[in-house]
């Protein structure tokens, strides 16, 4: 009988901390489902004026990829109606980013290393 007035003895200390426990796991759960869609990458460098001259001379240098060039091998892998495309830094690299209205409406966004021609990601909207 003195094992369980013990065991009860200890479980009556520890509530409260259990308690506290629990409720933190159950907030932090929380927060984390809140912002699971939240984009925790650096944000995107776009580029303008002096950077697209500096662009431009290292397509000629043949360091980067030529934009007609990765238009054309993108359009052949995922076809459909290019609505724009934008030009950023990431990570010291150059990226472009291609906007396409697939056939089914849906919207999909390719980005691709400049340098390599490279797949970085690809969003569908």
């Amino acid at each position: 009988m003195s094992v369980s007035r013990d065991y009860c003895s200890i479980m009556y200390v520890l509530r409260l901390p259990l308690i506290a426990l629990f409720l933190a796991s159950v907030l932090l759960v929380g927060w984390m489902t809140a912002h699971a869609d939240e984009d925790l990458r650096p944000p995107k460098e776009k580029l303008e004026g002096a950077d697209l001259d500096r662009i431009r001379s290292l397509v000629q240098q043949g360091k980067l990829l030529s934009l007609a060039t990765l238009k054309a091998d993108i359009l052949k892998r995922w076809p459909g109606e290019l609505i724009g495309v934008t030009v950023d830094q990431e990570h010291g690299n150059i990226v472009y980013e291609f906007r396409i209205l697939r056939p089914t409406g849906q919207m999909t966004e390719v980005e691709v290393d400049a340098a390599t021609g490279k797949l970085v990601e690809i969003e569908n909207e």
